[in-house]
């Protein structure tokens, strides 16, 4: 999960950086980069989940 956040940084960093110009024309580009991070962050929240409820459940804490 950590990769993946740090993936998630790094990519808003880098359209963070550039230039207004730059991200006012190619917004379309940016928000596909936006999106797939949400994307990733999705699926890494999920996991998360699951893990917790697993490591909950193991240990008979109620999962809620």
């Amino acid at each position: 999960m950590f990769s993946t956040l740090n993936t998630i940084i790094s990519d808003i960093t880098k359209i963070r950086r550039q230039n207004r110009m730059v991200t006012t024309i190619f917004s379309s580009l940016n928000k596909g980069k936006v999106d797939g991070c949400v994307g990733r962050l999705t699926v890494a929240l999920d996991k998360f989940k699951v893990n917790i409820s697993y490591l909950l459940s193991t240990h008979g804490l109620p999962v809620t």
